[in-house]
């Protein structure tokens, strides 16, 4: 009989354990995905993507820029030679 009183002592304060525990994770999880929470994470990223992405702007400008010189000067040599024919 003591053996059935402890296991279901036991048992009931692992299950009251247990479910505090997934409480407390729901609550915090569902904190997480809140609408303020979520506007915060989402202004934080797009804060440090910003940097990043202006360089990345900047350098395939700068690229564009080259590469138009190139073709000119190619278009440029071509147009001052003559073809034969």
């Amino acid at each position: 009989m003591l053996k059935r009183v402890v296991w279901w002592t036991t048992g009931a304060a692992m299950g009251f354990g247990s479910s505090v525990w997934v409480q407390r994770k729901v609550r915090r999880t569902v904190q997480q995905y809140t609408p303020d929470v979520v506007q915060q994470r989402v202004q934080q990223s797009a804060r440090s993507i910003g940097p990043t992405v202006k360089a990345a702007v900047g350098e395939g400008r700068a690229a564009m820029r080259e590469r138009e010189r190139q073709l000119e000067a190619e278009v440029d040599g071509r147009v001052g030679r003559r073809r034969p024919g």
